[in-house]
Order: C-alpha cells, then structure tokens, then sequence
C-alpha cells in the first residue's frame, strides 16, 4: 500500500452497539476465521536427493524424498459478549470471549518411517496430529480524563481455565496501564503469553517437534515487562514526540539457527527509544522519526540498531477544493545487522550467523489525491536504485533480495460520503 491522504475532517462512519439503558451498552461480537497453509516442493526432474543420494536443501526426508507436500489447516470461533459505558469524564469496558480452535497437519507419505531400506512404498495422505481446544478470556478497560490535561487508562485480559485441550488455567494474560500528565506520559506493560502453535507442534517431512504443555520438552510462558515514557509537545509549528521504553523478556521462545523453536534461559532486555520531528512551512510538511535499539543483538533476538523514516510532501487543494492532493518523497533507512532467515517448509524466519545485511536505504516518491470518495496513489518505488554508492539492490533476509525499482498504482473507492 502507498501513503494516505485524507481529506481534514473527513473520517470513516461509525456503527455503534444498541443501548442497553442509560449510560450502558451491551454488544456480542461473532468472528471466525480459517487459515491454511500448504508448502509443496515438487523436483521438476529427479527428486530432493542428488546424484550422491544426499538432501539438496533440507536436513532430512522424514515422509518422501520425491517430493514434499505440507499441509496445515486452523480454523477459530470466537464469541465475544461485553458491557460499556461513559460519562465525561469515566469511561469503561467488560467483556468475556470464548473461543474454540483446532489445528491439524497432512503431510504426504510414500515410504514408511523410519526409512527402511529398501523403502516401503505408501502413496497416502497421513494426518500426524489434530488439535482442539476451547479457551475462555475475561477482560475490561477503564479510563478517566480531566479535561485535556490529566488522563488515567488501564486495559487487561486474562486466560480462564480451558474448557477443552491441554493447559494451565490463568496462565495467560496482558496488562497495560497509561497516565498522562501535559505533554508527559508513563506506560507500565506487563504480558504472559504461551508459544505460538507452530512452536508447539509441527510435523512435516523436513521437520518435526513437539513442546505442548503434556509433552516431556514443554515450552515455560514469555514473560514481558515494559516500561515506557513519552513526551509530546506541540511548539508552533514544530511538533516533537520522544519515548524511551526498558523492556525485559524472559523465557524467550525463538527459532534458532537448526530453524527449529527452543527457549531461551537468559533475559533479554532492551533499550529502545523513539525520536519524532514534525513541522511545516506553509504547505510543505516535513515528518521525520528514528529509532534506536540496544540489546537488539545475540542470541534470541536481532534488531537493527537504527531505524529511520523520512517524510517531505507538499499538499493543497485544487480546483477550487474538489481536489486534494499531496506529493512528496519518502526514506527509509535500516542499519547493519545478521537479519532472519527464512525457513519455508515452517514457514518461519530462524536465527543465521553466516549473513549480515548490510546498512542500506530505499527513497519512493508519491503523488495521491482525494476526489470527493475516491481516493489515487502514484508511487515509484525505490527510486535510488543502483544510483551514486547506494547499490544496486538489496536483501531483505538472507538471499532474498528486496523488490527492485517498480511503479505502483492504487484506487480506493468508498460507497459513502
């Protein structure tokens, strides 16, 4: 997607819940999703070994070594049920979510494991395993404010004991909690959250681990503590944010450099802080922010130690305000560092030492206009491309080298006004 440009005090139309009564409003939110995910590897001649019979690419042929066909399928249903409420100057929110899940695998089989030899042929479908699990979340928001200068926010949700699978009861939860003073502000963030379901289980013909919570290598929770404080201060046209966040994270479960999930003993901590400058002059805008990260590196974790972005465009209406527009240009700039790469059997980015993308930067010009409930963008894409000593190009992990010098085109089209 390109840039945004809206329109000053246009914005999208709100559908609000019924009200239950005065000051009270009750909703039931319904969602269900499915993702499938299919990673096939068909040779388009011979098979995944070469002529000395070893592996071209993985590390093992668990099912077949003709041809690689994984598969995995979640599907979720959630019901969300909930109470709010505002006054002027007190706000909140209950709510209790029950979601049930399940998650299974296919992979294709054409020789039975382990590999006898010679090998059995098979030529089927096996299914190695089949999740499902009902969870119960119970969680609220509460908010007071005076005026525009004192603000009071906190927000929870906690893991109620699981109606059906394996697990902990209260084992999960986030809790987040924000004060506001003027310009200055404070967030306490704290979360526990279990491994993804890829991390806790995959079969596949490459791959194969189980950490569920019954399982003798089970993974322990993430833990997450962050700490941030954040000044924001509008001085004429200038207007300047600034944050530094402290972040510790124990238990960290990452995918390391054999691209398979494995817990980290040792807290990660970080230090990040933020740097944002906006201004203009007339109509020429200016916006610029850039992030820096210490403890982004070692095991576990890589973060480029900066990150920067910088906006210049100009914009206005035309024809007589049936138009308006912005054009500009845009910069990004990503600093050195051993970036993940990329396993697609798991479909996951993995820890490497043996590549470190270089510094590098990408500059897009743009031009998009808003007519009426249509909205345009122009952009060409990496525009420095192979110019002066920026490269010809550039890897966004491991061998995988970023998209080059392109044209983009885009429309958006809202039925209303």
């Amino acid at each position: 997607m390109g840039p945004e440009c809206r329109r000053p005090g246009r914005g999208a139309p709100r559908a609000d819940p019924a009200p239950a009564g005065p000051g009270l409003t009750a909703y039931h939110i319904v969602d269900w999703r499915r993702q499938f995910n299919n990673y096939t590897d068909r040779p388009q001649s011979g098979t995944l070994v070469d002529a000395t019979g070893q592996l071209r690419f993985y590390p093992v042929a668990r099912y077949s070594t003709n041809l690689t066909n994984d598969r995995a399928e979640y599907r979720q249903l959630e019901n969300e049920v909930g109470v709010m409420g505002h006054t002027p100057t007190v706000g909140y929110r209950l709510y209790g979510r029950y979601r049930r899940a399940s998650l299974f695998s296919k992979s294709y089989q054409d020789q039975s494991y382990p590999l006898p030899t010679p090998a059995a042929p098979r030529n089927d479908i096996i299914q190695p395993f089949d999740l499902r699990y009902g969870q119960i979340f119970l969680g609220g928001t509460a908010n007071f404010r005076y005026r525009s200068l004192v603000a009071v926010e906190t927000a929870g949700e906690i893991l109620g004991p699981q109606l059906a699978g394996t697990g902990t009861a209260f084992s999960e939860y986030w809790l987040r909690a924000t004060a506001r003073l003027g310009p200055l502000s404070g967030e306490f963030y704290s979360s526990s959250y279990s491994p993804t379901l890829t991390q806790q289980r995959f079969d596949g013909n490459h791959y194969n681990w189980d950490h569920l919570p019954d399982s003798s290598s089970a993974f322990k929770n993430t833990l997450v503590n962050q700490v941030t404080g954040r000044l924001s201060q509008r001085l004429g046209r200038h207007h300047l944010d600034a944050s530094v966040r402290f972040v510790t994270i124990n238990d960290l479960v990452y995918y390391n450099q054999a691209a398979e999930p494995a817990q980290l003993d040792s807290v990660k901590v970080l230090l990040i802080g933020t740097l944002r400058h906006r201004f203009n002059l007339g109509k020429f805008f200016f916006d610029n922010q850039a992030t820096g990260t210490l403890g982004g590196e070692g095991e576990g974790l890589r973060i480029p130690k900066l990150v920067a972005n910088g906006r210049i465009y100009y914009q206005d209406y035309l024809f007589k305000k049936a138009m308006f527009s912005q054009i500009g240009a845009e910069i990004y700039f990503q600093s050195r560092f051993k970036g993940y790469d990329y396993n697609p059997t798991a479909q996951q980015f993995y820890l490497q030492d043996h590549f470190s993308i270089r510094s590098y930067a990408v500059a897009d010009v743009f031009f998009i206009t808003d007519i009426k409930t249509v909205s345009v963008f122009l952009k060409m894409a990496y525009i420095n491309q192979g110019l002066y000593n920026t490269g010809n190009g550039y890897f966004a992990t491991p061998l995988y080298t970023g998209l080059p010098r392109r044209f983009q085109f885009g429309i958006r089209w809202q039925f209303f006004d």
